[in-house]
């Protein structure tokens, strides 16, 4: 029997849910019947997605489509390029482990999903009315999302009675069910959630972008957001107005609700110039505060821009690409990005520190990713960028 499930269900609880309508006979033997191979069953990018969708949903969605709508992927390829997106996507069809940190260079400073997964109480009774079943949410496994967009509640983690963290792994249950150590049934919010206007627009920002609906986390479309919204006004103001939007008294708060490290110097020359260095949770943070800075016409504004300037400037980037000459593919990528002309000095000097302080590493691995691989082999220090 093939489950039925709403769109944003994680790869791992539609599994968890064929395994209890009985379509196999336990969690742990089914994963090498699906997949050929032992892998992680949470699945959080899609690996071998189309093995998925043949032996478990007997091909009624593709394992594009399962990418796109039940996996982390579409949350982190939102600040991407399409180029990008589409060799991510290949590699993770084809079961290649040892791409995805190069299509997601800022992942050092953060985890990528939740270590033990979380629900939301609300979710969970929609789900069992409508489908009989409830299912973890992609969205509230990034580990930066503490409030469930569609209800406004805490994310829950644990058992309440005893404590422990949901299982993960082959013990994966459905959310919602008896607890594995004591057999309780009910569950605890996260400790450390933030409950802010910041928080609130990130969760919203991160659910749009699980269904790739975020143009403005593009990489054509943010840069100019930024320099619209932050660009040439004091960066200690900015920074003061981003901790009360998060309701944070210090950068220390900031970082306790994101999980990750909040660079200073990163963050002001963001506030300052509209580029820089800045962890993943960070940047979607920032963009979700540019854009309700701004207002919504505004931000309407920069997408048709960048849409724009995609058409015009495509023969050329078309051009520059198959160009023997390094200098115009650099120019005419970095246009594309609107990036400023001195990260196109420093690369051609292989001076990458002083490219990656003036872009972001985010936004130099994106320019760099668009050149030719005879281009990228021209940029020594490239394999430095991309792990």
């Amino acid at each position: 029997m093939i489950p039925s499930f709403p769109s944003g269900a994680t790869i791992g609880s539609i599994h968890v849910a064929a395994v209890d309508l009985g379509r196999f006979a336990s969690f742990a033997a089914s994963v090498p019947q699906i997949y050929g191979i032992r892998t992680d069953v949470a699945n959080r990018f899609g690996l071998l997605a189309d093995a998925f969708a043949a032996n478990v949903l007997d091909g009624v969605l593709s394992g594009s489509e399962l990418i796109e709508r039940h996996t982390a992927f579409p949350v982190f390829a939102s600040l991407l390029t399409p180029e990008s997106k589409t060799l991510w996507k290949a590699a993770q069809l084809e079961g290649d482990t040892t791409v995805w940190p190069k299509y997601f260079p800022v992942n050092p400073h953060g985890m990528a999903y939740a270590e033990h997964p979380r629900m939301c109480p609300a979710c969970v009774h929609d789900d069992r009315e409508q489908f009989g079943i409830a299912y973890w949410r992609v969205c509230h496994q990034i580990p930066s999302v503490g409030i469930c967009e569609v209800h406004g509640e805490i994310l829950h983690d644990r058992c309440a009675a005893c404590g422990a963290p949901f299982p993960t792994g082959t013990r994966s249950k459905a959310p919602g069910s008896q607890c594995s150590r004591c057999g309780a049934s009910g569950t605890s919010p996260l400790e450390k959630a933030n409950d802010s206007a910041g928080a609130r627009s990130y969760a919203a920002l991160i659910a749009r972008a699980a269904q790739s609906k975020a143009p403005e986390l593009a990489p054509e479309v943010r840069i100019r957001l930024f320099r619209r919204a932050f660009a040439g006004r004091r960066a200690d103001e900015g920074i003061d107005r981003l901790l009360t939007y998060w309701k944070a008294r210090s950068l220390r708060g900031l970082e306790t609700a994101l999980g990750c490290k909040v660079w200073l110097p990163g963050l002001r020359r963001i506030f300052a110039t509209g580029s820089g260095q800045a962890p993943f949770a960070v940047v979607v943070a920032l963009v979700a505060f540019a854009a309700e800075d701004i207002g919504a016409k505004a931000v309407e504004d920069i997408i048709e821009l960048a849409r724009v300037d995609e058409v015009r400037l495509s023969r050329l980037d078309e051009r520059a690409r198959q160009s023997k000459v390094l200098d115009e593919a650099l120019h005419a990528q970095a246009r594309r990005l609107d990036l400023p002309v001195e990260v196109v000095s420093a690369l051609l000097c292989h001076e990458t520190r002083r490219a990656s302080e003036l872009a972001g590493r985010l936004n130099l691995a994106v320019l760099i990713d668009l050149l030719s691989p005879e281009h990228q082999r021209s940029i020594p220090l490239w394999s430095a960028v991309s792990q």
